[in-house]
């Protein structure tokens, strides 16, 4: 069996009740906002990352994404990619089957399987 851990930044979350409903049953690791977004995008390069980030409106969003092309539909099945910038990644979401985007630097936290 697999062990999962959630890396973390220790002091992203606005209440300890967010921390408890994130971290459930996982090892915590602690990292820095660079780290967490090497993770992820190692993750996404090579498969598919499940990682938490925090909205512009200050709400946690869970999400599952991927930056492999086998797992992106052709681009006659999906929407457009957002504007790329040196502050924001985009990704595809497999859950809502779209382009996504997030800060690079909201990351806070990414399932280690």
């Amino acid at each position: 069996m697999k062990t999962i851990k959630l890396a973390v930044l220790p002091s992203v979350y606005k209440t300890e009740v967010e921390l408890k409903a994130y971290s459930k049953s996982s090892d915590k690791l602690p990292a820095t906002p660079e780290k967490l977004f090497g993770i992820v995008h190692a993750q996404m390069a090579s498969g598919t990352c499940m990682f938490i980030y925090r909205k512009k409106d200050g709400t946690l969003c869970k999400a599952i994404g991927t930056l492999k092309g086998d797992l992106i539909p052709p681009a006659e099945n999906r929407g457009q990619v957002a504007v790329l910038s040196e502050t924001k990644q985009n990704y595809w979401d497999i859950t809502d089957q779209a382009f996504k985007a997030f800060s690079k630097n909201a990351i806070v936290a990414v399932l280690i399987f």
